[in-house]
């Protein structure tokens, strides 16, 4: 068994662990970067088949937190970067046999018909609605005090299961939409607050992916690595803590080694990161694994020829759960971005599954496929059968930030703080989106650069890892 020393180990190569790396590598800190796949991205991953690009993962990304494009640049991928169609401005809500327009804002909802002007003249009383001074808070439970129950049924549910595939009975306001309960107290009114904050600051953020897809950007980042500071097929097996930092028990393909690195980075899943801590942690393992989970499923369409369904004019639409339909919605993959359908083709990727409909992710492709027509016939009147499909199922992929979230990260930071040089990171912290993890990844890099220097003994102990 051979022996490694390492000043930074980071377990995981998805955009957490990866631009963790980059932003140590930056700030020239000795690190290595251990990943149990055979690549680099966790479940950002892009195929193109006979011109039909089909994302597994996320297929846009919002350009805030800033440090989003900032790291685009840095990394080479300026002149890549695809910013979406105005089009998609164009956001649709399937109700009552029809797909509705609706921009989610005061003008937006006046001039959808989405809503009954019952919901519309509901939604639009909120300033009148008194300020709550309880704890916290579910979605639901605050969307229907303040806004009425027709707005929460028909665009914040919808949205929601859209973004996190979760309920919004069960997810913490606190925790997914701070800002909404910032608006509350300080304002005492979401509307008021936002108009007002609008005119102070207005805020523009951008659609954008890259010209061959989201997978350019854990490439690039990849690149930017040497050699000797990425293991691939690599697995930690145990953690061990020691007087100056932690012994590392991992299995590659050339058999095992031992790695001692002063600071540990756990950026993985919750689940796996549980695994990982079991032998190391038994209080930060079970708390780890008591963060839930939900499975979903993608599946992405291409037609040769654009179907003569209803204009694929926009984002892309969602489907409400009192709608009853399977499906939760899909994107205009092939009206965002240019390079994701052959010419004159379309390609959408439709979702299914999450909280809402998880025996859905155990059926077989065929089966699926099936259930997922007869939606897209009636959502959208889509009735061509597709050129080219892929499937995609991610089980326990998506954190839900439910009632009592942030509780148990406070209590999962305080514990790593008692062990000491033991970090956790990834989107079940505070924030689930690709920019978000990466804007998470650069504040790591600093805290982490801020505790180098008040150890100045630290560089007799680093030695570059060396390969295996």
């Amino acid at each position: 068994m051979t022996l490694r020393k390492t000043e930074v180990a980071i377990i995981g190569a998805g955009i957490s662990g990866l631009s963790l790396a980059y932003f140590l590598k930056q700030r020239r800190i000795p690190l290595l970067l251990l990943e149990k796949a055979d690549e680099v991205g966790g479940l950002i991953q892009t195929k193109t088949t006979a011109g039909f690009l089909s994302e597994a993962g996320p297929s846009s990304l919002l350009s805030r937190p800033e440090i989003i494009l900032k790291l685009s640049e840095d990394i080479g991928l300026g002149e890549q970067i695809a910013y979406a169609n105005p089009l998609a401005r164009n956001r649709f809500v399937y109700r009552d046999r029809a797909l509705r327009a609706i921009t989610p804002s005061p003008p937006g909802i006046l001039k959808s018909n989405l809503l009954s002007w019952r919901g519309k003249l509901r939604a639009l009383a909120e300033p009148l609605v008194k300020k709550s001074h309880a704890g916290e808070e579910s979605i639901a439970d605050f969307v229907r005090r303040r806004f009425g129950g027709e707005l929460l049924d028909y665009l914040v549910e919808p949205m929601v299961t859209g973004i996190y595939a979760g309920d919004p009975e069960q997810l913490s306001l606190q925790a997914v939409l701070p800002q909404l309960a910032q608006l509350e107290a300080e304002c005492g009114s979401v509307l008021v607050g936002a108009i007002q904050r609008r005119q102070r600051q207005p805020r523009v953020s951008t659609i954008f992916s890259f010209a061959s897809g989201l997978h350019c950007l854990p490439a690039a980042i990849r690149r930017c690595l040497a050699k000797e500071e990425l293991w691939l097929q690599t697995t930690v097996e145990q953690i061990l803590p020691k007087q100056h930092g932690f012994e590392l028990r991992i299995r590659h393909r050339r058999g095992q080694s031992t790695l001692l690195a002063e600071q540990v980075v756990i950026a993985t899943s919750a689940p796996a990161a549980a695994t990982i801590t079991r032998n190391c942690h038994t209080q930060l393992a079970t708390l780890l694994a008591s963060l839930p989970m939900v499975s979903l499923t993608s599946v992405t369409l291409g037609f040769a020829n654009k179907p003569a369904a209803q204009a694929l004019n926009g984002f892309g639409f969602l489907v409400p759960k009192r709608e009853g339909l399977r499906l939760l919605g899909a994107i205009w993959n092939s009206t965002l971005f240019p390079q994701r359908a052959p010419d004159d083709g379309a390609t959408l990727t439709c979702m299914l599954g999450g909280s809402r409909d998880p025996q859905i992710n155990s059926l077989d492709d065929e089966t699926l496929l099936h259930i997922l027509r007869q939606d897209l016939e009636t959502t959208m009147a889509l009735t061509e059968k597709p050129d080219f499909v892929a499937i995609h199922r991610w089980q326990q992929a998506i954190p839900q930030y439910v009632l009592g979230h942030a509780e148990k990260i406070k209590q999962l930071q305080t514990l790593a703080q008692k062990v000491g040089a033991l970090h956790f990171t990834g989107n079940y912290i505070d924030g689930i989106s690709v920019p978000h993890c990466v804007a998470r990844s650069e504040s790591l890099a600093k805290t982490l650069a801020l505790a180098r220097r008040d150890v100045c003994t630290r560089s007799s102990f680093s030695v570059p890892a060396q390969p295996v």
